[in-house]
């Protein structure tokens, strides 16, 4: 997908706007970085995000008690059944209009709770993906500073070559 992404919202899912009720609040597209695109849109009890990068699609919803508060529609979707759809753009809207009642309720009346279980389940995730990232050591920074461009200079050939020409002062010293 290229262009605007405002523009492909209106084209291919104009139920959006005239079945639901939603009206375009925000919208920005950048060329020069890949095709970034965003729009957000609002209807009288939802907010809605998508964000376009690097050709990937992602929906965030926000409930209009707190519209600065966005939470990924996958997420949020796991967050409430437990299991997490994989959609692309059309699906990310079908499944949202399928769904639209629970998300709805989800992000109304019992925002307050969910809020709470996203939070909870954000900060699982968290410590779960913790358990797959190894401590840093001292011999994992070392190498970590290795793999750097000041590090190859500083201990890779040219880093001897230093260390030779110092010792080599030391003894002549």
């Amino acid at each position: 997908m290229t262009g605007p992404l405002k523009e492909q919202l209106e084209n291919r899912l104009p139920w959006l706007f005239h079945d639901l009720g939603f009206r375009v609040t925000y919208c920005d597209y950048s060329p020069k970085h890949f095709g970034h695109s965003l729009v957000v849109i609002q209807s009288d009890s939802l907010r809605l995000r998508f964000v376009r990068d690097k050709s990937l699609i992602k929906l965030d919803l926000a409930s209009l008690s707190e519209p600065d508060q966005w939470m990924e529609l996958g997420f949020l979707w796991l967050t409430l059944t437990g299991d997490r759809p994989d959609p692309e753009l059309e699906g990310w809207a079908w499944f949202f209009r399928e769904h639209l009642a629970e998300l709805t309720d989800a992000l109304g009346p019992r925002y307050a709770q969910t809020k709470l279980e996203y939070k909870r389940r954000d900060e699982e995730s968290g410590r779960i993906a913790a358990r797959y990232i190894p401590v840093l050591t001292w011999r994992g920074r070392l190498n970590r500073f290795r793999a750097t461009t000041p590090g190859m200079m500083v201990m890779g050939p040219l880093g001897w070559i230093v260390f030779a020409g110092w010792m080599a002062w030391e003894i002549v010293k």
